[in-house]
């Protein structure tokens, strides 16, 4: 009786009608395809969309998009590899969504098909397509990535994420001129692992939906992931550090199959101070991570880190102890804190005595596109009832590596970290992924810590 129903509903063609000659009619969509595209490869489009229906409203408990829609197989179009809009009819915002040939010739049609779905389902919520491209398009695709990865496993998944990983330190917060111009495509994609965090560590796919539909009462105006966060009673402050905490090592279920951790940096010897080339500096919710080995680590010892950050803007910090520095490895436990007025965030991990490795990552509180300067220290310091640490200045050292080209989106000439910048004490950790090379190459300046304190906090110090 259902089924029959079910169909019964769906022979209604789409009010906007269809533009190729073929259609197959499937249980929730219609697919519609021409003589480029076979009808047995048309019947697995179908098969995939009203499997990915059925799994983002029983598993992810969306509510159903209105209908009905199609699916266009589009082999004549090279553009992208698909895309899902809205289209409004008899005052409906109906989606329409494209695969389209990129996606045939690679083979990734099927993920293609689930992703776009993901999309419809999205407006489903929101409404007008215009309204989620407005307000965070770069919500859409890391969710919309998400859900078909849920669905469909894939290795492009893993590449995108993988080029999130390669830049933290740029902005969270994309638009969709940038998602256009492609530079930075990727990492709109890779925040997946955002969504993979919060399904995995804070209730499920519900929440992923629920910040959907928190978002959907906010108009066309660019969302704060961190307004998102509160909205669905979640403390921003508890939730940015235990993210940062676990993506350092990609401590999700997506870990294992990640190729490298972020790029970071490593700290060499303590104690050590670094004011770094600006390159470095994170944007708006980027992260820029640290690697503190094990082999630095005393008995009896605490890790303390002072973040000396713009003090425009609050900070984020987490000092996170890993099973392993590999991805996929374990975060055990970790601190997190926040500035005050002064831009200092002040960390003490417990128990630094060279059994685990520590992660350091820090993240300015902010939506604006351009970065935050900040200085770093690291040190030693007794446990309760230990004894005082060796303070001696690290022995300068060198990367051996060559500076690489930059992205153009940060740096047209190609010229990297700053020409005066000089190596030592910290060598690059995690090799970029292709495109993502603004960590490769460049070592950070350590002195004592009590020499570049004054200078770290002087305002004049940091270049914006």
């Amino acid at each position: 009786m259902f089924l029959l129903l079910t169909t019964a509903l769906l022979a209604v063609d789409p009010c906007y009608g269809f533009s190729q000659p073929e259609q197959i009619e499937g249980e929730h969509v219609w697919v519609e395809y021409d003589e480029n595209i076979s009808a047995a490869t048309a019947q697995a489009v179908v098969d995939e969309a009203d499997a990915a229906w059925d799994d983002y409203v029983e598993t992810f408990n969306w509510p159903a998009p209105p209908g009905p829609f199609s699916v266009i197989a589009d082999f004549d179009d090279d553009s992208a590899f698909g895309r899902c809009i809205t289209i409004e009819c008899d005052g409906v915002d109906l989606p329409q969504c494209s695969v389209y040939e990129p996606s045939f010739t690679s083979g990734n049609h099927l993920n293609t098909t689930a992703h776009e779905m993901g999309h419809a389902f999205q407006y489903g919520i929101t409404g007008p397509f215009g309204v989620s491209v407005s307000s965070w398009v770069w919500w859409m695709e890391g969710t919309a990535e998400y859900m078909s990865y849920r669905l469909r496993p894939v290795p492009g998944t893993i590449a995108v994420v993988e080029t999130y990983l390669g830049n933290p330190q740029w902005r969270l917060h994309h638009n969709f001129s940038e998602f256009i111009s492609g530079a930075r495509t990727g990492h709109l994609y890779g925040t997946a692992v955002l969504a993979m965090f919060i399904d995995e560590y804070y209730g499920g796919p519900d929440t992923v939906r629920e910040t959907w539909e928190w978002g959907s009462m906010q108009g066309e105006d660019p969302i704060f992931f961190r307004d998102a966060i509160e909205g669905v009673g979640i403390t921003f402050d508890t939730f940015w550090p235990d993210y940062m905490a676990h993506v350092s090592v990609v401590d999700v279920g997506i870990g294992s199959e990640v190729s490298q951790l972020p790029a970071h940096l490593d700290f060499d010897s303590l104690p050590g101070a670094a004011t770094p080339p600006d390159i470095y500096f994170p944007e708006g919710l980027g992260i820029t991570f640290f690697r503190v080995p094990k082999g630095l680590g005393q008995p009896d010892s605490d890790l303390v880190v002072r973040i000396l950050g713009d003090d425009s803007i609050r900070w984020h910090g987490a000092l996170a102890r890993v099973e392993d520095a590999v991805p996929g490895a374990t975060v055990t436990d970790y601190v997190g804190a926040q500035s005050g007025d002064d831009g200092v965030v002040e960390l003490t991990l417990e128990g630094f005595d060279g059994s685990h490795d520590v992660m350091v990552a820090l993240s300015p509180e902010s939506i604006a596109p351009e970065p935050f300067a900040f200085s770093i220290e690291a040190e030693l310091q007794p446990a309760a009832g230990g004894e005082e640490t060796d303070g001696a200045d690290p022995e300068p050292g060198s990367t051996g590596e060559d500076p690489p080209q930059t992205d153009s989106d940060t740096d047209t000439d190609g010229a990297g970290a700053d020409d005066n910048a000089s190596s030592g004490g910290c060598s690059v950790g995690g090799s970029p992924t292709p495109g993502a090379l603004l960590l490769a190459g460049f070592g950070l300046a350590f002195a004592n810590s009590r020499r570049r304190r004054a200078k770290a906090r002087r305002k004049s110090s940091y270049r914006r």
